[in-house]
């Protein structure tokens, strides 16, 4: 899955977030968030799922420079810090990647392989993922992580399989991938709210571990 490429960078972003050199209390916050830059200026704001604003007063030393003027619009994850004075107006950017966006499936497939989940919720019109697994460099381009759609017979809910699909070898190289999925098609058959039963395996293909969730459009 090609859209999975840049995020695998993700390891890095977050492996290394401070320099020796800082403070070690120095704390890292870590969002999915959406870009506000019409001017494509290295001065942006970064609009978090709760609706908090956060102004890149300073950026700091990104993995890749032209990620410091984000396209506007689009879906990051980035980790930051707060300067003095504290105010959601000064914080430092720390590092920043697009999150692929990715939409539903019926498709089934015949892998389903192991993952630690470390973020999942709703926000922004999405369900957010942030996955840790293990890949095969050589399979980079067979990654695949979908959510998987359900036959549901409970009125206004929607079941899910979220899966992780690694080609056919885990290899040895370990990262971790965000994700959102574009939750607006449910709204033609849930207009006002739905529910959400997202089943993961982060244990194994026969334990899934069961997630409900409701989410109300905006």
């Amino acid at each position: 899955m090609k859209k999975l490429l840049n995020v695998l960078l993700l390891c890095v972003l977050l492996s290394g977030c401070l320099p020796e050199d800082e403070e070690k209390s120095e704390i890292i916050y870590v969002a999915f968030a959406t870009v506000e830059n019409p001017n494509a200026t290295t001065k942006f704001f970064l609009v978090l799922d709760n609706d908090t604003k956060l102004y890149t007063a300073e950026i700091g030393e990104l993995a890749d420079p032209d990620l410091g003027h984000p396209k506007d619009g689009r879906r990051v994850f980035v980790n930051y810090n707060v300067l003095e004075p504290a105010s959601a107006n000064n914080i430092k950017l720390k590092n920043l990647v697009y999150v692929p966006i990715s939409g539903m499936t019926n498709n089934t497939t015949e892998r389903n392989d192991r993952y630690r989940l470390d973020m999942l919720y709703l926000g922004a019109g999405y369900l957010n993922v942030l996955m840790s697994h293990n890949f095969s460099s050589s399979l980079i381009d067979k990654l695949e992580i979908l959510l998987i759609r359900k036959d549901s017979q409970e009125e206004g809910t929607a079941h899910f399989d979220l899966i992780y699909n690694n080609g056919g070898d885990s290899g040895t190289n370990f990262s971790m991938s965000p994700i959102c999925f574009d939750l607006s098609p449910l709204k033609t058959t849930y207009p006002d709210s739905v529910k959400l039963v997202i089943s993961t395996y982060e244990e194994s293909p026969e334990s899934p571990k069961i997630h409900t969730m409701k989410y109300k459009w905006q």
